[in-house]
């Protein structure tokens, strides 16, 4: 899923922090053109356009468990019904994904100006489940095919990464840090239309 709106548990695209005792509620927002050049770069990259991605809604809960609506978890006050009315509504919204950190990314990068988006794995059918059940080697694929879509996208628009000085394809990259390394070991953000 290529996040094109990010919404916290009550559907709220204003994300909400505390900042010395006072509550301040910052715009989430991602670039719409950035979400449609990176599906144009997949369909077009032979390691992602047999991939099914979408764009779509990710909700950012609080929590993994009774914010995403799980079952599976030590505290459950709903019950299946509840869950499936939530899941449904989601949905309708257009929520494809449940995670809990793309709402406070969007509201970071919208604040400083940066364009953003975030790119994510759903694992399991929420209508299916709430247990996540892969084999190793089905979460290494996925793991894998959400590196080939970052792989597609940076090969695909090098020309815009003008930070970049040298024009070699990139083959390798690794999460250090929780920030994507690539190339030469350096990852530069996505630049403004104005850099």
């Amino acid at each position: 899923v290529v996040t094109s709106e990010a919404v916290d548990g009550t559907f709220s695209r204003s994300y909400e922090m505390k900042i010395m005792g006072q509550t301040v509620f910052r715009r989430s927002s991602f670039d719409q053109d950035l979400v449609q050049d990176v599906l144009h770069a997949l369909s077009q990259d032979s390691r992602t356009n047999h991939l099914d991605v979408i764009a779509g809604v990710t909700m950012s809960a609080d929590c993994f468990y009774e914010g995403q609506g799980r079952m599976d978890g030590a505290i459950c006050e709903f019950n299946q019904e509840e869950k499936d009315n939530f899941l449904k509504t989601a949905y309708h919204y257009g929520v494809r994904n449940f995670e809990m950190e793309s709402h406070m990314f969007g509201a970071f990068a919208h604040k400083l100006g940066l364009q953003a988006i975030t790119c994510c794995v759903a694992l399991l059918n929420r209508f299916e489940g709430d247990t996540v059940k892969l084999s190793p080697t089905d979460k290494m694929y996925m793991e894998q095919s959400l590196f080939d879509c970052i792989l597609a996208f940076m090969n695909f628009d090098r020309v815009r990464l003008r930070h970049v000085e040298h024009t070699e394809v990139v083959r390798d990259v690794k999460i250090s840090g929780g920030m994507i390394v690539y190339g030469s070991g350096t990852c530069y953000p996505y630049p403004n239309e104005s850099d």
